[in-house]
């Protein structure tokens, strides 16, 4: 059965073959699909400052990315594991081992938008400076951003994994500061990541394949002494095979 690379290990499968039967390890490894990625994260925010000078209201943070270039990969069912799905790639002497896919380089833009102001000072006579909007606006992703899918043997489902941060600036941006942000903000997963569901392994025999999935979540917390926060942070993914 397929491993991570992180593991270190990568094997000759024993699979259910997307548009075949079941065939030996050189045939199982070879790829049938190109994979490609779209995403996008758009964050509601809202602060209270309880402080003198403390920001007050809200603004919005939206990322959007999608994958370069498409990768070659083998979308299965294995026959361990209980039959879970896997998104592999080739991997050893002439690609007959199968191992997970990696991080496919994305590019795409992250917006910031901040719309707080200076809570008014207990002393009118001493005002607030302004606040810093320093690097708010639209501005390309990091040159490092990443994303691919994993099935890890799940029956009905894949999921994103994205390194997509947003950036250290002045501007505030929301709780979330990533795209793979913690379940407790965004949802997902207990790793914070989009599932998606896949459909049954017949429809691979078509050419083309889109499968979606959507994450929502509201969370509030705070308090008079600490002040209060409000997160609304929706996610939307489409993974998109075609045949080779």
């Amino acid at each position: 059965m397929p491993t991570l690379k992180s593991q270190g290990v990568a094997v000759a499968i024993g699979a259910v073959v997307i548009g075949a039967g079941p065939t030996a390890a050189t045939a199982a490894a070879k790829v049938t699909h190109k994979v490609t990625i779209k995403a996008e994260l758009v964050n509601n925010w809202t602060v209270e400052d309880d402080r003198d000078c403390g920001p007050i209201g809200g603004g919005t943070l939206t990322a959007k990315f999608h994958t370069v270039a498409a990768t070659r990969v083998l979308p299965y069912v294995d026959d361990y594991a209980g039959g879970g799905w896997n998104v592999g790639v080739p991997y050893g002497y002439k690609g007959r081992l199968i191992t997970a896919m990696d991080y496919a380089k994305v590019a795409g833009t992250v917006t910031r938008v901040d719309d707080t102001t200076p809570r008014p000072p207990a002393d009118p006579t001493d005002p607030c400076p302004p606040l810093s909007k320093r690097g708010c606006g639209t501005f390309p992703l990091p040159k490092k951003s990443g994303a691919y899918v994993y099935g890890g043997h799940r029956p009905r489902h894949i999921s994103l994994h994205a390194n997509v941060a947003f950036g250290s600036v002045d501007c505030l941006i929301g709780g979330a500061e990533t795209f793979d942000t913690t379940p407790a903000l965004a949802g997902g997963d207990d790793e914070g990541n989009v599932l998606i569901k896949m459909p049954k392994p017949s429809a691979f025999k078509r050419r083309l394949v889109r499968v979606k999935g959507t994450t929502h979540k509201k969370t509030s917390w705070g308090n008079a002494e600490e002040g209060r926060s409000t997160e609304d942070i929706t996610r939307k993914v489409t993974v998109t095979f075609r045949r080779l």
